[in-house]
């Protein structure tokens, strides 16, 4: 066998070749010649100040906000699942500025006191001005804290409006309405119109209106289908309608009957989707009873919640007593 001289032992050359092989591959590895380049973050359509526009992620006008990426700044709010500071989140809370049509997108993680700790901050930085001038809108169905902000409001959801975003729920959530009676539950469009936020005595309030109307025509629908049970498409589509105003006012007090409707439509069956919705126990006829209890008892309970959907209770039960004749 050949040997090699090593110093001063000599080690047969298939030894030899190993140990040159190990000493190799223990070499650090060359360094790439170069870096990987940063990803260049996109820029939204809208106006955002610009010591801040940096920090969004995001394409096209404010129809598009629920795709957008901001980067945590404080991270005074980090959920189970949303990343800490200088990383990149949903955004939850829009502060807008009716004067000069600017926005600022707030990550979920900076949205502590609905975000106001950020502008403040950014205040104080000289990124944003006036701070009174500002206003907040949640992208998935917002609020009006006070009543007396509803004509500053107005101005805020026209301003969302027309920089593109959707024409989502709103709330007047906390108010003196022990002393002005005060009240709202609708659309962006139906709070900008809305002359009064008092409840007028047989009125019926946007979103009653809206599903007393879809259960007239899922009614009408079902008595055309059984006279023609080839129509039995149009059913379907009037519960798909009437199951859309629910999460259009953000509408949850009947989410059992609602799962109902939605398992009977996903089976196809028409005769479970007609119980479902107009049954004795089905979606129809639980609304009706809370209407006949809170008409009967201001305290009933969830009465409070009805009011706020139907606005006068007696009108509205007797909207549902007529539905009960189709």
């Amino acid at each position: 066998m050949l040997c090699r001289v090593l110093g001063r032992v000599e080690l047969p050359d298939d030894v030899v070749q190993a140990l040159a092989v190990t000493s190799a591959a223990r070499k650090p590895a060359a360094k790439p010649s170069k870096t990987k380049p940063v990803p260049k973050i996109k820029t939204p359509s809208v106006s955002i100040p610009k010591g801040y526009v940096g920090f969004v992620d995001g394409t096209g006008d404010l129809g598009s906000v629920d795709s957008w990426k901001v980067q945590v700044q404080m991270g005074n709010s980090v959920g189970r699942d949303e990343p800490g500071v200088g990383g990149w989140g949903k955004v939850g809370y829009v502060f807008l500025n009716p004067k000069t049509k600017q926005i600022v997108p707030i990550a979920r993680s900076d949205e502590h006191h609905a975000g106001w700790d950020l502008m403040h901050e950014l205040a104080s930085k000289g990124v944003v001005k006036n701070l009174d001038d500002w206003g907040h809108v949640y992208q998935h169905g917002t609020h009006v804290y006070d009543s007396e902000d509803k004509d500053f409001y107005r101005k805020v959801f026209q301003t969302w409006l027309d920089l593109g975003g959707r024409d989502i729920s709103v709330e007047i959530y906390r108010t003196g309405s022990v002393r002005t009676g005060e009240k709202f539950l609708g659309t962006l469009t139906g709070f900008i119109k809305q002359k009064s936020f008092v409840p007028q005595k047989g009125e019926i309030a946007a979103p009653g209106r809206d599903l007393i109307g879809g259960f007239e025509k899922f009614a009408h629908a079902v008595v055309q289908t059984l006279q023609n049970p080839r129509g039995e498409k149009a059913a379907q589509k009037a519960a798909e309608a009437l199951l859309a105003v629910f999460p259009k006012y953000r509408i949850y007090q009947w989410s059992t009957e609602i799962q109902k409707v939605e398992t009977a439509l996903a089976s196809g069956d028409f005769q479970a989707l007609q119980d479902a919705v107009l049954g004795h126990d089905g979606l129809k006829n639980t609304i009706h009873q809370e209407l006949r209890d809170a008409a009967k008892d201001p305290g009933a309970w969830q009465g409070d919640k009805v009011r706020d959907i139907f606005g006068d209770v007696e009108a509205a039960k007797k909207a549902f007593d007529v539905l009960g004749d189709i």
